[in-house]
């Protein structure tokens, strides 16, 4: 009698603690993909900002030179993506962080860009509607001229930061590609790398 109870708790307590081993892998499963998901998400972002980058460089060079010229200069800056939940699936702190710094920077100088742009576009609105004259408009490109030359080196440091970024997202990318359902051990490395 006692045999056939001990038997089925034993059972019981083995099926249990089966069940819980396929919860902890379809767990670690789903992070691994998730983070895996999340590396080529923000793979993509980053060399979408490196190239919307380098395009605004130029078009800043082209804008510096057109009002050394005193000439008007029209054009469509690249906006930058600057999403970031993609990195609430990174676990790597150093990699996440630097990844923030990089939306920071992303965004602060796309809201520069975009803030000069507006400005610009405003005055040469304004002379055209008669509400300032031209000596005024030649005024402002001068002003403006000391503010928006030193972005192109700005723009070309970014950059190289942003390729170091890159690097080390796809190294953190290509280590988790290969381990085993994205286990790891006690020292934060690769139980399969």
């Amino acid at each position: 009698m006692y045999d056939n109870i001990t038997a089925s708790f034993i059972g019981t307590g083995l099926s249990l603690f089966g069940a819980g081993i396929l919860w902890i892998v379809k767990l670690s499963y789903d992070r691994h993909k998730n983070t895996k998901l999340a590396c080529a998400k923000l793979e993509r972002a980053l060399i979408l900002n490196i190239a919307a980058l380098g395009e605004n460089t130029k078009l800043i060079e082209q804008w510096i030179i057109s009002l050394q010229q005193e000439k008007r200069f029209t054009c469509y800056f690249s906006k930058f993506n600057t999403e970031s939940s993609d990195l609430l699936f990174i676990n790597e702190l150093p990699l996440v962080n630097r990844l923030i710094k990089t939306n920071y920077v992303f965004t602060s100088i796309g809201e520069d860009i975009e803030s000069i742009e507006k400005d610009y576009k405003e005055m040469w609105s304004a002379l055209y509607e008669s509400k300032i004259n031209e000596p005024t408009i030649k005024v402002y490109m001068q002003t403006l001229l000391p503010q928006i030359e030193p972005l192109p080196e700005k723009m070309k440091e970014i950059q190289i930061d942003i390729i170091a970024d890159l690097a080390h997202l796809q190294r953190f990318c290509k280590c988790r590609k290969y381990t085993l359902f994205g286990l790891r051990d006690y020292m934060h490395v690769d139980l399969f790398p």
